[in-house]
């Protein structure tokens, strides 16, 4: 029953989310809800705080034999255009790896993608650490499933 449950699985998400205040957490709670009730068994969602994907694990879970082909980063901005507590480490490392340019191809067809931005628009940085994310992404050869949206 369980290699017949495993087969009907035809797409693989993850749902990531940076939040300091919850809301980036319950709408990724939310996205993964929706997608069990459009697709049921034919998709496996994982949803997880950004704040497991440390610098030291991001890029086996980002690119392991066993990782989610499809991600949904909902990503928080928090004070200066920084990213959120939880989420600073990875925000940080996928820049830091997107800029010294070693590895242009790190994510090319390993990842298809999606950004949604979370934060004030009163501030100065609107959705700066979202911008950062799906950047940076990019630049490491991950494929925009749809631009990002704030």
């Amino acid at each position: 029953a369980a290699a017949a449950a495993a087969a009907e699985v035809k797409l693989r998400v993850a749902v990531y989310y940076g939040t300091q205040t919850g809301t980036s957490e319950r709408f990724a709670r939310e996205v993964e809800v929706e997608l069990k009730r459009r697709y049921g068994a034919s998709v496996r969602v994982r949803t997880s705080d950004l704040e497991h994907v440390t610098a030291d694990t991001a890029e086996d879970v980002l690119t392991s034999g066993d990782h989610e082909p499809f991600a949904i980063f909902l990503q928080s901005t928090y004070g200066d255009g920084e990213p959120t507590d939880t989420s600073t480490d990875f925000a940080h490392w996928l820049r830091d790896l997107a800029e010294d340019g070693r590895m242009p191809d790190l994510l090319e067809d390993k990842l298809t993608y999606s950004v949604f931005g979370l934060g004030n628009s009163s501030y100065e940085h609107f959705n700066a650490a979202a911008k950062l994310v799906d950047k940076s992404l990019h630049k490491l050869g991950a494929t925009r499933l749809m631009k990002i949206h704030l």
